[in-house]
């Protein structure tokens, strides 16, 4: 319980998704001016990560939220799984998604 609380859980996933956007070389294209005169910036590309939330029955949509607050969505049809692992407990394995897209660039000051 020493490190409860200070959402280590949320510092992971924002690294393995920074790492993600690294590798998949996520980033800005070039700005430029649209018809109307108005500046856009467009995205290169994303890519959309799966994973599956597993958690115990007991705590009941306790992952799945965590996961939901970090921006991963249920995938639309998915179908959640029950699990047993011989250990006495039960698990929901539910599919989720997230759209890994690039971050915006810091303005030059």
């Amino acid at each position: 319980e020493q490190y409860g609380g200070r959402d280590l859980g949320g510092l992971l996933f924002c690294e393995a998704t920074s790492a993600l956007r690294d590798r998949y070389n996520l980033s800005f294209s070039d700005a430029h001016e649209n018809d109307m005169g108005s500046v856009e910036i467009g995205f290169s590309h994303s890519v959309r990560c799966q994973l599956d939330a597993e958690e115990d029955v007991q705590r009941h949509n306790k992952l799945v939220s965590f996961y939901e607050s970090l921006g991963c969505r249920i995938k639309p049809r998915a179908t959640v799984r029950y699990l047993n692992n011989n250990d006495g407990e039960t698990y929901r394995k539910i599919p989720m998604q997230i759209a890994l897209r690039p971050r915006a660039r810091l303005a030059a000051t």
